[in-house]
C-alpha cells in the first residue's frame, strides 16, 4: 500500500487556505470509499483562531494578548501568543494521530489548515529580532517540522487584494506590501527549515481547480515517498508534469 502523506496548507492571510482544506476533505472522503483501502484523513482546523478566541489565554496576566499586540510594540505578548499557537498545533496533531491509532477517529493521516511554521513566521515579522529561536528550540517545533518533511506542504499564493476580508479575529495586513512580505517570510522560513513545498498558483481561483491540483500533487508525493522508502534515494519529480498551463512551480521538490 502506498503511504498517505499528511497535507499542510499554509500561507499568508486570506489566500484560500481554509476553502482548500475543506475542499480536499470532501474530495478524500469520497475518494477513500472507492479508490484506496485506507481511511479518509482527519482535518485540523486553524488552531490560531481557537487560541485567539480563548479568553483564558488572551487575558493572561492581564496582558490582553490579542492580535492588537502585533500592531504596537508588545514583544512579550507576541512571544506568548506564538508559543501557545505552536503548542496547540503540536497537541492537535499528536491527538489526531493517537485517536487514529486506536480507531476512534478518521484515518492515520491528516490535512492541516496552517502548521508549526506559522507561529515562527509571525514571530519573525512582529516579535523582537531573533525571538523565533525560542520556538525553534522546542519539541513542539522539532517534532512537527520532521513530520512536515514527509508531508505535502502547499503554500497558497497571495493574489487579489479583494480577498482581504477582516473577520475580527486574525491579524490582517494593512496593505499589499505587508501581505507580500508575509508571504515571502513563509518561503524564507520553509527554506531555512529545509522543508520542501509547492505553491498553489494564484491563477487557480476556483475551488475545483485548486482541489484537483492539490490532489495531483498528493498522488505524486505518495509515489515519491514509496520510492524513497524502497531505497530509490535519487527519485526525482518533474515539475512540468504537475500542473496545467499557467501554473507556476517553485524550484523545490515535493
Amino acid at each position: 500500500m502506498l503511504p498517505t502523506p499528511n497535507i499542510y496548507v499554509i500561507g499568508s492571510q486570506c489566500t484560500g487556505k481554509t476553502t482548500l482544506v475543506n475542499g480536499l476533505a470532501e474530495y478524500f472522503d469520497k475518494y477513500s470509499l472507492s479508490e484506496r483501502p485506507a481511511r479518509a484523513p482527519g482535518v485540523i482546523q486553524e488552531v490560531a483562531r481557537d487560541v485567539l478566541q480563548d479568553e483564558s489565554r488572551t487575558s493572561y496576566m492581564n496582558w490582553n494578548v490579542t492580535r492588537d499586540a502585533f500592531r504596537v510594540y508588545k514583544p512579550m505578548q507576541v512571544e506568548a501568543l506564538q508559543i501557545w499557537i505552536l503548542a496547540q498545533q503540536y497537541r492537535t496533531e499528536e491527538a489526531m494521530l493517537a485517536d487514529a491509532a486506536d480507531g476512534s477517529s478518521n484515518g492515520n493521516w491528516f490535512i492541516s489548515d496552517r502548521s508549526a511554521v506559522d507561529p515562527v513566521v509571525y514571530m519573525r515579522l512582529y516579535g523582537e529580532k531573533g525571538m523565533e529561536k525560542t520556538l525553534l528550540m522546542r519539541d513542539e517545533w522539532k517534532i512537527p517540522r520532521q513530520r512536515m518533511a514527509e508531508s505535502l506542504v502547499i503554500v497558497c499564493e497571495a493574489a487579489d487584494p479583494s480577498w482581504l476580508v477582516d473577520d475580527g479575529v486574525r491579524l490582517m495586513p494593512l496593505d499589499q506590501e505587508e501581505w507580500d512580505k508575509t508571504q515571502a517570510e513563509f518561503y524564507q522560513v520553509l527554506k531555512e527549515s529545509g522543508l520542501r513545498y509547492h505553491v498553489m498558483p494564484k491563477e487557480f481561483k476556483t475551488t475545483e481547480e485548486r482541489v484537483a491540483y492539490a490532489a495531483q500533487l498528493w498522488e505524486l508525493k505518495r509515489r515519491l515517498l514509496a520510492k524513497s522508502r524502497d531505497g530509490a534515494k535519487d527519485a526525482k519529480m518533474s515539475g512540468s508534469s504537475l500542473s496545467s498551463e499557467g501554473a507556476r512551480n517553485v524550484s523545490v521538490l515535493l
